[in-house]
């Protein structure tokens, strides 16, 4: 999966990331924690 990565001093990258991507992601962010959001009020698909 292509991502795009953005630094706190506003560089951008592109980025292939690997599965299980919690894990992939987490080398980049710095952290193996990645945040699963489930909106309740929106119409679907969101």
């Amino acid at each position: 999966m292509l991502g795009l990565v953005i630094t706190t001093d506003g560089k951008m990258y592109k980025k292939e990331f690997t599965r299980p991507l919690y894990r992939s992601i987490g080398e980049v962010t710095g952290g193996e924690y990645m945040e699963h959001v489930c909106p309740v009020l929106l119409p679907s698909p969101f």
